[in-house]
Protein backbone atom coordinates (compact mmCIF):
# COMPACT_ATOMS: atom_id res chain seq x y z
CA UNK A 1 0.00 0.00 0.00
CA UNK A 2 1.09 3.54 -0.54
CA UNK A 3 1.12 6.39 1.90
CA UNK A 4 -1.07 9.37 1.01
CA UNK A 5 0.97 12.52 0.44
CA UNK A 6 -1.28 14.29 2.93
CA UNK A 7 -0.11 11.85 5.62
CA UNK A 8 3.50 12.98 5.23
CA UNK A 9 2.41 16.63 5.30
CA UNK A 10 0.43 16.03 8.49
CA UNK A 11 3.36 14.28 10.16
CA UNK A 12 5.56 17.28 9.46
CA UNK A 13 3.00 19.55 11.12
CA UNK A 14 2.52 17.24 14.10
CA UNK A 15 6.23 16.77 14.73
CA UNK A 16 6.28 19.17 17.71
CA UNK A 17 3.18 17.62 19.28
CA UNK A 18 3.90 13.90 19.26
CA UNK A 19 6.40 11.57 20.87
CA UNK A 20 9.23 9.98 18.90
CA UNK A 21 7.46 6.63 19.39
CA UNK A 22 4.24 7.97 17.83
CA UNK A 23 6.17 9.43 14.91
CA UNK A 24 8.11 6.20 14.36
CA UNK A 25 4.88 4.20 14.08
CA UNK A 26 3.41 6.82 11.78
CA UNK A 27 6.41 6.73 9.47
CA UNK A 28 7.10 3.00 9.61
CA UNK A 29 3.49 1.82 9.30
CA UNK A 30 1.61 4.77 7.85
CA UNK A 31 0.97 2.80 4.71
CA UNK A 32 -1.62 0.79 6.66
CA UNK A 33 -5.00 2.57 6.91
CA UNK A 34 -5.80 1.03 10.29
CA UNK A 35 -2.55 2.34 11.75
CA UNK A 36 -3.38 5.82 10.45
CA UNK A 37 -6.80 5.55 12.11
CA UNK A 38 -5.38 4.53 15.47
CA UNK A 39 -2.73 7.24 15.37
CA UNK A 40 -5.19 9.97 14.34
CA UNK A 41 -7.53 9.05 17.19
CA UNK A 42 -4.58 8.97 19.57
CA UNK A 43 -3.19 12.34 18.55
CA UNK A 44 -6.55 14.10 18.60
CA UNK A 45 -7.01 12.76 22.12
CA UNK A 46 -3.57 14.06 23.13
CA UNK A 47 -4.32 17.46 21.63
CA UNK A 48 -7.40 17.84 23.83
CA UNK A 49 -5.15 18.29 26.85
CA UNK A 50 -2.81 21.19 27.59
CA UNK A 51 0.84 20.47 26.87
CA UNK A 52 3.80 21.42 29.04
CA UNK A 53 4.08 25.00 27.76
CA UNK A 54 0.49 25.76 28.72
CA UNK A 55 0.86 24.08 32.11
CA UNK A 56 4.07 25.91 32.95
CA UNK A 57 2.65 29.23 31.76
CA UNK A 58 -0.50 28.68 33.84
CA UNK A 59 1.57 27.99 36.93
CA UNK A 60 3.74 31.04 36.30
CA UNK A 61 0.65 33.20 35.77
CA UNK A 62 -0.77 31.94 39.05
CA UNK A 63 2.50 32.74 40.83
CA UNK A 64 2.68 36.22 39.28
CA UNK A 65 -0.52 37.37 40.97
CA UNK A 66 1.33 40.35 42.49
CA UNK A 67 2.96 41.27 39.15
CA UNK A 68 0.12 42.05 36.73
CA UNK A 69 2.33 42.70 33.71
CA UNK A 70 4.15 39.38 34.19
CA UNK A 71 0.85 37.61 34.73
CA UNK A 72 -0.54 39.13 31.54
CA UNK A 73 2.51 37.93 29.60
CA UNK A 74 2.07 34.38 30.86
CA UNK A 75 -1.63 34.49 30.05
CA UNK A 76 -0.78 35.57 26.51
CA UNK A 77 1.52 32.56 26.18
CA UNK A 78 -1.30 30.31 27.42
CA UNK A 79 -3.77 31.77 24.93
CA UNK A 80 -1.42 31.55 21.93
CA UNK A 81 -0.31 28.02 22.75
CA UNK A 82 -3.87 26.85 23.31
CA UNK A 83 -4.99 28.43 20.04
CA UNK A 84 -2.18 26.70 18.16
CA UNK A 85 -2.95 23.33 19.81
CA UNK A 86 -6.65 23.65 19.03
CA UNK A 87 -5.76 24.57 15.45
CA UNK A 88 -3.92 21.27 15.21
CA UNK A 89 -7.08 19.46 16.34
CA UNK A 90 -8.89 21.04 13.41
CA UNK A 91 -6.00 20.11 11.12
CA UNK A 92 -6.20 16.46 12.25
CA UNK A 93 -9.95 16.39 11.56
CA UNK A 94 -9.44 17.91 8.12
CA UNK A 95 -6.60 15.53 7.29
CA UNK A 96 -8.57 12.47 8.38
CA UNK A 97 -10.82 12.79 5.35
CA UNK A 98 -7.75 12.75 3.12
CA UNK A 99 -5.73 9.97 4.73
CA UNK A 100 -8.38 7.49 5.86
CA UNK A 101 -10.35 5.16 3.66
CA UNK A 102 -14.10 5.80 3.40
CA UNK A 103 -14.91 2.76 5.52
CA UNK A 104 -12.62 3.99 8.34
CA UNK A 105 -13.90 7.58 8.42
CA UNK A 106 -17.03 6.71 10.47
CA UNK A 107 -14.81 5.03 13.06
CA UNK A 108 -12.63 8.12 13.31
CA UNK A 109 -15.64 10.39 13.53
CA UNK A 110 -17.19 8.32 16.29
CA UNK A 111 -13.92 8.11 18.25
CA UNK A 112 -13.22 11.80 17.75
CA UNK A 113 -16.68 13.02 18.76
CA UNK A 114 -15.53 14.04 22.28
CA UNK A 115 -13.11 16.51 20.67
CA UNK A 116 -15.95 18.09 18.74
CA UNK A 117 -18.05 18.35 21.87
CA UNK A 118 -15.20 20.07 23.70
CA UNK A 119 -14.92 22.72 21.02
CA UNK A 120 -12.06 21.25 19.01
CA UNK A 121 -12.28 20.19 15.42
CA UNK A 122 -14.15 21.73 12.55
Amino acid sequence: MSVPEEWSDLLDELNDYVTPDWLKHAKDHGDQPWVRLVLLVDVQNQLLNPFATEKVAQTMADLAVDRPSDQQGWELIIAKTKEKREGMITRVFDAAELVLTPELMPLFTRAAEPARLMGGGG
